[in-house]
């Protein structure tokens, strides 16, 4: 047992000072367990000590003591502002274990003050986009579309996140009604997305024909000269469809990954002489691409999970247009290097928290990538949940 000292705070906070990691860690968790007064509270902002706590327990690989922390912490939950700042641990925790009910638990405190925690909560959203729970996405979104619209504080267009999985889950919806020849109301599909800040009158038609099972039509030179918009709205629906229909990834995710991946393209005019040619579309710019994933990935960024999905996601995309003939085998395969390396750029600065971003593991593999190597990569993510990596520079 330590001497803990409440009742004078810059005590309690010189003898803080001196500990190491394991040592503040167990400091904190014998001061939560104290009858602690109202003032300690008012004098101490124990968010930052706690999650400093959580720091070292998520990196030693302590998950029931992580765990043991928050239980013991959460009597105090009333004089803490910040609290959700402790349950994207469990979050990330129960996500890899595939414990949905447990995630859902710890989601409340994100959702009744979107204000203040959008900046943590668009990270852990995305996880659960990528995971595939598109049910509790859709009721999320659905719950705090108008929420955040209306918040004091934030950026104008902030609910937009959320819009567009509302958006993407209609399309999938309507795509597997569709399948099951069950007939769609394209009036009321186009009453339920305008509620949502969407303007699809002049494009639901399209959209309709091109989701149908029966639809041969795929993008061409025709609809690029005359409507680019049109050209890759199509395209991303038929990659949509790809994906849901052989690797069992949502449209939502699908979506994400598309528009990362139209940032990062030389997007310039086809050539269509002597014969089609979308190279000049769809060659990868190793540069913008680059800086475009590290930017999601930044500090300050609050769409890091986004930027993950992207950099393991784009390879789906490139196999998907080299399968139907819009790029050569010269584009294809440097794209493909280009991809592997920013991977390993990632898999390298975050060997220890790999777990984190587990749902890639989920994914379908794709069809560019061999079985041994899909293997052993998910074993790197296994094992960072396992054991601390050693990082050799």
């Amino acid at each position: 047992m330590m001497n803990i000292i409440l009742n004078n705070t810059d005590k309690w906070y010189k003898a803080y000072k001196k500990l190491n990691n394991e040592q503040g860690y167990k400091y904190i968790l014998e001061t939560i367990s104290c009858d602690l007064p109202v003032k300690f509270f008012e004098k101490v902002d124990i968010t930052s000590f706690v999650i400093l706590a959580f720091d070292y327990l998520r990196d030693m690989k302590l998950y029931e003591e992580m765990i043991e922390l928050y239980d013991k912490l959460i009597r105090w939950k009333e004089h803490i502002d910040d609290w959700y700042y402790f349950e994207k641990y469990l979050i990330d925790y129960y996500l890899y274990c595939n414990n949905i009910s447990e995630v859902k638990k710890y989601l409340e405190s994100f959702q009744s003050r979107p204000e203040i925690s959008i900046d943590i909560f668009i990270p852990i959203f995305d996880k659960l986009v990528y995971y595939g729970y598109s049910d509790l996405t859709l009721d999320i979104s659905i719950r705090m579309f108008d929420k955040i619209k209306d918040a004091p504080g934030l950026l104008s267009g902030s609910e937009r996140q959320f819009g567009w999985i509302i958006y993407m889950e209609k399309l999938q919806s309507i795509y597997n009604d569709l399948k099951m020849n069950i007939p769609v109301n394209r009036d009321a599909i186009v009453k339920y997305l305008e509620k949502y800040d969407f303007e699809p009158e002049s494009y639901i038609d399209m959209t309709i024909d091109v989701l149908s099972p029966k639809n041969e039509f795929w993008p061409d030179y025709r609809m690029y000269q005359k409507d680019e918009s049109d050209f890759f709205h199509c395209l991303m629906l038929l990659f949509c469809r790809y994906m849901l229909d052989s690797k069992n990834i949502s449209f939502a995710t699908s979506h994400d990954i598309w528009d990362v991946f139209l940032y990062g393209i030389r997007c310039d005019t086809p050539d269509s002489v002597p014969v089609m040619n979308y190279d000049d579309v769809f060659e990868l710019d190793v540069r913008k691409y680059g800086d475009e994933i590290s930017a999601r990935m930044g500090y300050i960024s609050n769409k890091y999970t986004c930027g993950f999905a992207a950099a393991w996601g784009t390879v789906y995309i490139y196999d998907f247009l080299y399968n139907h003939g819009y790029i050569s085998d010269e584009v294809y395969y440097d794209a493909l290097e280009a991809i592997q390396t920013i991977k390993i750029e990632i898999i390298t600065g975050n060997a220890n928290h790999l777990w984190e971003n587990n749902f890639v593991n989920i994914w379908g593999k794709p069809e560019s990538i061999k079985d041994e190597e899909f293997t052993s990569e998910k074993e790197k993510f296994d094992e960072s949940f396992n054991a601390q990596i050693e990082i050799v520079d």
